[in-house]
């Protein structure tokens, strides 16, 4: 990745520090198979970009920074909603092609300390996903997502994708080592506090209109 490209999608061109260690990681494996599966997806700000004006319209478009996609459906962004702040400080915002869309972390240093336990989408799913969880008789977790993210069952599901993606520990120990961020303890905490103390993603992007398909309600 170009750092200074695309350190001209941010405002004022300038990249907050932990994501600039963040795109350094991957240019630290290499793998001979290039069909092999990576934990960080290497990506870039016109995919980015694509995969936004998929999901949200440009009226709301300037209110969203995307700074990553993970290769799946999911592109992170901060919000850029609390005025006098800077971007590591603003909310981090999950907007999925799936229509799962949910504050996941009340800033960057948050995000990345759930992400690196693979808990990110999982968590927002139970979170933002009503329509899905009550479907699937997860009422219960909707209340109270520690039911179903105890502490075991998150352990477990690291251990899956540190056996699946060969970057995933490595990237646990560059993240403490460069980045200076180790893995949470209390990964749902600070996501239903970010959830529940930033306002309701879906509900304010529909009231402005934003959505180029609306989400399942």
């Amino acid at each position: 990745m170009d750092i200074q490209k695309t350190a001209s999608n941010f405002p004022n061109g300038e990249l907050p520090e932990l994501l600039v260690k963040f795109y350094e990681f991957p240019k630290t494996l290499e793998f001979p198979d290039p069909k092999t599966e990576r934990f960080i997806n290497t990506s870039t700000p016109e995919e980015w970009k694509q995969n936004l004006e998929a999901v949200i319209n440009s009226n709301v478009m300037n209110e969203f920074i995307p700074f990553y996609f993970n290769g799946i459906h999911e592109t992170y962004c901060f919000w850029n909603s609390i005025e006098g702040k800077d971007l590591a400080n603003q909310p981090v915002v999950g907007i999925s092609k799936q229509g799962t869309h949910s504050v996941v972390a009340a800033n960057l240093h948050d995000f990345f300390s759930v992400h690196c336990l693979a808990l990110v989408i999982k968590i927002s799913f139970i979170l933002a996903d009503n329509a899905h969880s009550l479907k699937m008789g997860w009422e219960s977790y909707m209340t109270d997502p520690y039911t179903f993210f105890n502490k075991e069952r998150c352990e477990r599901i690291s251990k899956d994708y540190s056996k699946n993606h060969p970057d995933f520990l490595p990237f646990r120990k560059w993240m403490a080592d460069e980045m200076g961020i180790i893995p949470t303890e209390d990964p749902v905490g600070i996501m239903v506090d970010a959830y529940n103390n930033f306002p309701n993603l879906i509900e304010y992007i529909r009231s402005k209109n934003g959505f180029v398909v609306e989400p399942a309600n």
